[in-house]
């Protein structure tokens, strides 16, 4: 289109480092910044699920976009935002977090009964369903007046090892991305494809599912096997080393105790 790579990913990654801080509660309203910048406030908007702030605040730096084509919309002291999406998810899978508008979609384009609608949903407005599908299969919305955040209970030292986990696969992923030109294509798979289960099982943690400790063995063997293979730096491997050690050190207690727990429940 005649726009040069650099100046694409520059801008974009300008545009995501800005958005960093407009993540956040704990910054109040800053004056005449709300007319210009997307702040912390106007940014709150774009992630509420009330009906007033749906589809709002589209801005990633300059929020006068949005003031001029008419999608602003201020946040109000008397209205708090409720975060979130209108359909419950229920989980914590990155994957299918990405993933389950388009089987949504799907589903509404299998059960359409005409032809043009099994096209045009793919292009319409976002909401937008066949004529008659919401009656036949009507859509799970989340009552805000009874709205409780997806927080399923996790034993503490789960999640500091979980959050530990997450940590390192941030890291692993940084380290990826600045050496992968060091590398073949082969290794670059298997690592990233490790860094993608990684963050999988994170999701498992989270949700406090029994599976996740069996996940996590899987992932520590695969991490241990690739670990072996790549050609790393002495000072990298010997992190490596020591990622694995304790890991292994701390999910071996955790099996044990959650082990020992059920036993003495019996």
């Amino acid at each position: 289109m005649g726009i040069p790579p650099e100046i694409l990913f520059t801008s974009g990654a300008i545009n995501l480092v800005y958005q960093f801080w407009v993540h956040t509660e704990h910054v109040p309203k800053l004056g005449w910044l709300e007319y210009v910048f997307v702040t912390a406030s106007n940014h709150r908007v774009h992630h509420a699920q009330n009906d007033i702030y749906i589809d709002r605040n589209y801005g990633g730096i300059l929020i006068f976009w949005d003031r001029l084509f008419g999608s602003f919309q201020e946040e109000l002291a008397e209205l708090p935002c409720v975060y979130g999406i209108r359909k419950p998810l229920h989980s914590y899978n990155p994957f299918w977090a990405n993933v389950h508008v388009y089987w949504s979609v799907l589903q509404d384009a299998w059960r359409a009964p005409l032809w043009r609608d099994k096209l045009r949903i793919w292009f319409k407005r976002p909401g937008w369903r066949p004529a008659g599908i919401p009656a036949t299969h009507p859509a799970q919305r989340a009552s805000l007046e009874y709205f409780r955040k997806y927080d399923p209970p996790v034993d503490h030292p789960a999640a500091l090892y979980a959050f530990f986990q997450f940590v390192c696969a941030t890291l692993a992923a940084v380290g990826m991305l600045v050496s992968k030109q060091d590398w073949t294509s082969t290794p670059w798979v298997y690592l990233a494809g490790l860094v993608l289960f990684s963050f999988y099982v994170h999701g498992t943690w989270a949700e406090g599912r029994a599976a996740a400790r069996w996940l996590e063995w899987i992932k520590l063997g695969w991490a241990a096997a690739v670990l072996a293979w790549l050609p790393l730096h002495p000072s990298v491997l010997l992190a490596g080393q020591v990622y694995l050690l304790l890991s292994f050190l701390l999910l071996g207690w955790l099996t044990l105790n959650v082990t020992a727990t059920s036993a003495s429940a019996r």
